[in-house]
């Protein structure tokens, strides 16, 4: 019961956190019938602040939705786990027909959505049409499943409380709506009357949200859109946990008290108190928010930015030496089939990571918890990565690019296009290195005009293609194909390789699969239930990581047509 609890808890936070992240104008920060119902210190936070085009962005994505893998509702124990995957099936089995979806759920074209806590208390909060549709969906999941709600009284509202702990009945999930908002959240026995009617949102909060300038501090310190903003106060995480202070302290002092736990008086100690605050202080949030949106009927177009923010200038620094070179190509989303780039310094490697290490280990803490880990970290001195950094000396990334291939019809590559690139001071010198340890290449010299040299029979390759080898300007590269011919000269112009990011992927869906499932189809096998949702897949995705003075940033671009 407490692994379905933890799931439960996940999917609230998780799915939601995941589901704003991609929603989208005026400003939205004032009261609007949600917000006033927030604390201004919660810990955690994800709110669509303006109505997001939910019917455009389902027909614009129809087609990259997988159908469900079916499991027999009574291979799982429960009737708590058979409820919620009957839902989820329902939600997912209705995602290809938007208009189905949104009148089978009671919701409308365009909502807007939160997700906050209250204290420990998770709240999610969701703008309904008809809120008789959706709690059809979940009374057709109780019919499938067994479980059954009962109906609960909070002041003049009925709640549906389904028990989630059938052995003790402590905590029980609360669905209700209230003045066009579906609420759905958690409840435990002894919970303070106030809170729940707080998270029912039947009493406002008195320091709410709206209060506070926080949503536009954050949309200002790192340029997100106002429609959608998330994030995790840390400070307010660790305030909680080494004083408790405010809501979430208090709850977890009196859950301490009730279980005899005595975790909690190991950290909040005067020790403890200051060093994790001085941690939270350097490392305070973790933010997230839109950067573009484009969504209509035939398409959806979203870059999603999360950081974590970072006020640590010394790891900073050490951090943003590391930044390497990432060949163009490798960041263009939709240009290849799929590309990875690692742009990372190995002339900084040991030095960067060094200084990182030295960071963490002082000064030397007296708070217990955090002395263990130090004792830990003390095993683990990067030093020693200065002996690998210098066989790569003057090495700054490399990408790999493949913009296409072809399979025969037993499924074996016939053709490919791609290109794997090094960016490195000295092309020449790392070839003669590098031809040092493949007797193959013994002998063989690499022209210094950017000429390449054919090295399938040499390095014993796959009957794929011509595979070249060239140094082209400050890049050793690998390739074949005609378009990674013309990638590899276009790096030959490239007269610097300064430090442009950590680490890039992406992927065009229909690149990837459309000639997989051609040979499946062509072999006469049938397509796996569990991919076949992905035959019409018509998406592109971009993955960034890198560093900057304000933190640890990642990047997720989406784009996807309709047919």
């Amino acid at each position: 019961m407490k692994n379905l609890l933890i799931v439960l808890v996940i999917a609230l936070a998780g799915g939601t956190l995941y589901y704003m992240a991609q929603q989208s104008g005026k400003q939205g920060y004032e009261p609007n019938g949600a917000l006033e119902y927030v604390p201004a210190d919660t810990a955690v936070f994800s709110g669509q602040l303006h109505p997001f085009p939910l019917r455009d962005y389902l027909v614009a994505t129809a087609n990259n939705y997988q159908n469900p893998s079916s499991i027999p509702l009574d291979m799982l124990e429960t009737p708590q786990e058979r409820f919620f995957y009957a839902l989820f099936e329902q939600y997912a089995s209705q995602l290809k027909q938007p208009d189905e979806f949104i009148k089978s759920f009671g919701l409308d074209n365009r909502v807007e959505g939160y997700f906050y806590t209250l204290g420990l208390i998770p709240v999610m909060k969701l703008q309904i049409k008809e809120p008789a549709a959706f709690y059809g969906q979940l009374d057709a999941a109780e019919q499938s499943s067994g479980w059954s709600h009962t109906v609960r009284k909070v002041g003049e509202l009925n709640v549906r409380a389904y028990e989630l702990d059938d052995e003790s009945g402590d905590i029980q999930l609360l669905v209700s709506d209230h003045q066009g908002w579906l609420t759905m959240t958690l409840a435990f026995s002894g919970q303070d009357p106030v809170t729940l009617e707080q998270s029912l949102g039947l009493k406002a909060v008195e320091n709410n949200l709206t209060q506070t300038t926080l949503l536009k501090d954050i949309v200002k310190r790192h340029g997100f859109l106002s429609e959608s903003v998330s994030y995790i106060n840390h400070q307010t995480i660790v305030a909680a946990l080494t004083k408790g202070e405010g809501l979430m302290g208090q709850q977890l002092t009196k859950l301490a008290e009730l279980s005899d736990a005595s975790e909690l008086q190991e950290i909040r100690t005067a020790e403890c108190q200051q060093e994790m605050a001085g941690i939270a202080a350097n490392w305070p949030m973790t933010v997230a928010g839109l950067t573009h949106m484009s969504v209509d009927e035939r398409h959806a177009d979203m870059d999603v930015r999360t950081v974590i923010e970072s006020n640590n200038s010394k790891v900073m620094s050490a951090l943003q030496s590391l930044r390497g070179f990432i060949a163009p190509a490798a960041s263009r989303m939709g240009d290849s089939v799929f590309s990875v780039g690692l742009g990372l310094d190995s002339d900084n490697l040991a030095a960067s990571l060094n200084q990182v290490w030295q960071e963490m280990m002082t000064p030397q803490m007296q708070c217990l918890p955090l002395a263990a880990m130090q004792s830990e970290l003390s095993q683990a001195n990067p030093a020693m990565l200065g002996m690998f950094s210098g066989m790569a000396q003057g090495a700054k990334g490399v990408s790999v690019v493949v913009s296409g291939f072809e399979l025969d019809e037993y499924g074996e590559p016939k053709s490919v296009d791609a290109m794997v690139s090094l960016a490195v001071e000295d092309p020449q010198t790392l070839y003669a290195m590098s031809a040092s340890f493949l007797p193959q290449l013994a002998g063989v010299q690499l022209p210094a005009d950017g000429s390449p040299i054919d090295v399938t029979d040499m390095l014993g390759l796959p009957p794929i293609g011509n595979v070249m080898l060239a140094a082209k300007g400050k890049h050793l590269v690998l390739y074949t194909g005609s378009r990674s011919t013309e990638l590899a000269n276009e790096l030959g112009v490239v007269d610097s390789i300064k430090p442009n990011g950590i680490m890039v992927m992406t992927a065009d869906y229909k690149k990837v699969f459309t000639p997989l499932f051609d040979v499946m189809e062509a072999m006469g096998e049938e397509i796996p239930p569990e991919i076949e949702g992905m035959k019409d897949a018509n998406m592109k995705v971009l993955f960034d990581f890198d560093v900057t003075d304000k933190g640890l940033v990642f990047d997720t671009r989406m784009a996807a047509e309709a047919e």
